[in-house]
């Protein structure tokens, strides 16, 4: 939330060192806590100043979920352009899901979410 958030939030720096990484995202989207007192807890701990950035990403995605919940329609479509794709891709998400994909690096990442 502080300083390493900001200078490492775009770093992989492989499994379990994550420093750069919240996991308040399914929290927050249950609404089990909330921007106002993840915002709090930042600014108690790293002060306005080392927690700018991450307040910043908080909020971007507080507008950008607001975005789409004033225009439905733009989710809307984007599910149904999905669906019209998923036949061609199917084989594909099967191998990004297990791990398979022959890149490295998607590899390793869907190795790490199971």
């Amino acid at each position: 939330m502080g300083e390493a958030y900001a200078t490492q939030r775009n770093f992989d720096a492989g499994p379990g060192a994550h420093v750069a990484v919240s996991g308040l995202s399914p929290w927050l989207r249950h609404r089990l806590i909330t921007e106002d007192e993840v915002i709090a807890a930042a600014h108690a701990a790293h002060g306005p100043d080392l927690s700018k950035k991450f307040v910043q990403e908080v909020l971007w995605r507080t507008y950008w979920k607001g975005w789409l919940e004033q225009r439905p329609w733009v989710w809307h479509e984007y599910k149904e352009s999905l669906a019209a794709l998923l036949p061609s891709t199917a084989g594909d998400i099967a191998s990004v899901a297990a791990g398979r994909t022959g890149i490295a690096c998607m590899d390793a990442w869907a190795k790490e979410l199971v």
